[in-house]
């Protein structure tokens, strides 16, 4: 299997700049429903997440990809996810003054991804387990969002 992708794809209206944050191999980014993966912040900068994997075929690398403008300019390109394992379908929102993306393993549990301040520092990790459905814990599909310090999440059990 070959796959037949466009690396770059410009579709703007003409006279506008646009700049290439970031890349991926990995073509299902929304699954049917797509996740809070954008957040344009009051004073310019910007946060953005998309599904990242150059591990084709199986993406043995998948994770979230996370790139940040400053107000002047964009961040390098991402070379790897921001978590420590394997995951899909991430969701962002910022909380307080740092940042949050929740996605899912697949197979037990939801992995959680902050950090302190938006746009620099280490990521931390922690799991969210569901309730036990069936002999199963997993949770599917988060979407996640916050107002202030108050985080709500949202997912699917399996």
């Amino acid at each position: 299997y070959t796959p037949n992708y466009q690396p770059t794809v410009y579709k703007s209206a003409p006279g506008v700049v646009e700049t290439l944050i970031g890349s991926t191999l990995y073509d299902n980014q929304s699954n049917a429903s797509v996740a809070n993966r954008i957040y344009a912040f009051p004073d310019g900068t910007v946060a953005a997440t998309w599904i990242f994997g150059l591990a084709n075929p199986n993406f043995a690398d998948r994770g979230t990809a996370y790139n940040y403008y400053d107000g002047t300019s964009w961040g390098d390109e991402p070379a790897a996810r921001i978590e420590n394992t394997r995951v899909g379908w991430g969701c962002y929102t910022p909380v307080g003054d740092g940042e949050l993306v929740v996605a899912h393993n697949g197979a037990s549990a939801l992995v959680v991804s902050r950090r302190a301040t938006r746009g620099s520092g280490a990521w931390t990790y922690s799991q969210i387990v569901g309730p036990s459905v069936s002999g199963s814990t997993a949770l599917l599909w988060p979407r996640v969002t916050a107002s202030g310090n108050t985080e709500h999440v949202i997912a699917c059990t399996d």
